[in-house]
């Protein structure tokens, strides 16, 4: 379907948004091509979120609008689960109900009997906007909390949400847990949804002593605050080179490269990494949300099933195998 120009401009608007935050986005993960033994990646620096309103990764919706942040009364517990509700014997599962725990605190003289939990969510793969959900009971805590279940039902295509969780405890009051700004999310598949290593757009060369091609990646537009990342060795992860973000032209940097079909976008990184000896670069590839105003954050990775993107010594073409 041919985008609208209300759509095209909110993204050609967040192409100058980013560009304008380089800066942020390069200290992001500082210090890459690090040789250390330990995972991990450095934390971004903490900044206001800035708003984004264009599309999935946009931070306003009706409960932010007139309610209250307050994650002491209303929290998502960061549990998910699914249930296949659709499906059929040639194309297996095609609708899902996504279960979403949440927790409440109880409100003094409030009416009981209007209480309502839920989520306002939108699907990253799907344009119609923000929709809402109801939660249901599930049982007191211990501690006088409650906890809700939110059931939101969506097809395959769209089962890759970002949400903000509301609570309506009967005092003509709202609040809600939006990730302090962010926004949770929920990849219901896996994290090939959120990023995915673009083999068939990648190039690298491997010799005796050096690494050096292209890595591309396919990541959804979760938001515009985001950190794209790579660790990879030449040594069978005796060390790990971690690769952060940098700007265009910056070696052994991911930098934007373009938007792609759907809310995707291509990140880049043009590898150039010397060694001695080198028999083979084996790498995962991974994407951050949440990394801006001290928000939960969200780690997705590619990692190619737990077997790593390898490339062998002049393997032909460069091609990246599993």
């Amino acid at each position: 379907m041919k985008p609208d120009l209300d759509h095209l401009f909110s993204r050609a608007l967040r192409r100058i948004r980013r560009g304008a935050s380089r800066t942020l986005q390069t200290s992001a993960l500082a210090g890459a091509l690090l040789s250390t033994t330990t995972a991990g990646c450095t934390e971004a620096p903490a900044a206001e979120p800035q708003l984004d309103e264009g599309g999935p990764g946009g931070k306003s919706d009706w409960a932010q609008e007139e309610g209250e942040r307050r994650p002491d009364l209303v929290s998502f517990t960061g549990d998910a689960w699914s249930e296949c509700r659709d499906s059929s014997s040639r194309t297996g599962c095609f609708g899902y109900e996504m279960f979403l725990k949440v927790l409440v605190a109880p409100v003094a003289n409030v009416e009981p009997t209007a209480k309502k939990v839920g989520v306002v969510y939108r699907s990253i793969d799907n344009n119609s906007g923000d929709r809402t959900a109801n939660g249901r009971f599930v049982a007191t805590l211990g501690d006088g909390r409650e906890e809700w279940h939110v059931p939101v039902r969506v097809f395959t295509y769209e089962d890759l949400i970002k949400f903000t969780v509301w609570y309506q405890p009967g005092n003509q009051k709202t609040y809600f847990d939006d990730n302090n700004g962010e926004g949770h999310v929920y990849a219901n598949n896996n994290a090939t949804q959120v990023i995915q290593n673009a083999v068939w757009e990648s190039s690298v060369v491997v010799t005796a002593t050096s690494v050096k091609g292209t890595v591309r990646v396919r990541v959804a537009d979760l938001d515009f605050d985001k950190i794209v990342g790579m660790h990879a060795t030449i040594d069978g992860w005796a060390t790990t080179l971690k690769l952060g973000i940098g700007a265009a032209g910056e070696k052994n940097k991911f930098y934007w490269a373009e938007d792609t079909f759907g809310n995707n976008e291509y990140w880049q990184i043009d590898l150039d990494i010397t060694g001695s000896n080198i028999q083979e670069l084996r790498y995962a590839v991974f994407y951050d949300h949440g990394v801006v105003g001290n928000a939960r954050r969200y780690t997705f990775w590619d990692n190619n099933w737990g077997s790593d993107y390898r490339v062998a010594r002049g393997t032909p073409g460069g091609n990246t195998r599993g």
